[in-house]
């Protein structure tokens, strides 16, 4: 019912006032927190596992994905990666994906690999290691402006 009331308030509201969702993500391998604001287009365009996929895969054009329905639940999937970045990070990341609805949703990716030497001297670690990689995002509706 609130989400088919949001919906149709949505509806209503003329397209430059359609709401804003915040999306957050965290990780600790390249270091610091972002925040992104995304319209009311952009968030129904990833509104099922799959869709989310495929938007995560072109952000990460340097990564490559696979996945699979998460046992029964059909709103979740299992992800197993390889990243190949020249740039950031090299390694392999595996984690889960879960849409909860069209309006909130989490990636969870965790891994081992490599950053550039550049990139690990300033962050006061040893070139050449393997470092772990733990990268969160989750997305939710809050509010109609970011």
């Amino acid at each position: 019912m609130i989400k088919h009331s949001q919906d149709r308030l949505v509806a209503m509201s003329p397209s430059q006032m359609k709401h804003q969702q915040v999306l957050s993500s965290t990780s600790n391998g390249a270091g610091g927190k972002a925040n992104y604001c995304m319209t009311y287009d952009q968030t129904s365009s990833v509104n099922t596992p799959t869709k989310l996929m495929t938007a995560l895969s072109q952000l990460a054009p340097s990564c490559r994905f696979t996945y699979k329905q998460a046992g029964t639940n059909a709103n979740a999937l299992t992800v197993t990666g390889r990243c190949a970045d020249a740039i950031g990070f090299t390694g392999r990341l595996n984690g889960t994906v879960n849409v909860k609805n069209s309006q909130s949703w989490t990636a969870n990716l965790t891994g081992v690999g490599r950053l550039p030497d550049a990139m690990m001297k300033a962050n006061g670690m040893t070139p050449r290691t393997d470092v772990p990689m733990v990268t969160s995002i989750t997305s939710a509706w809050k509010g109609w402006h970011c």
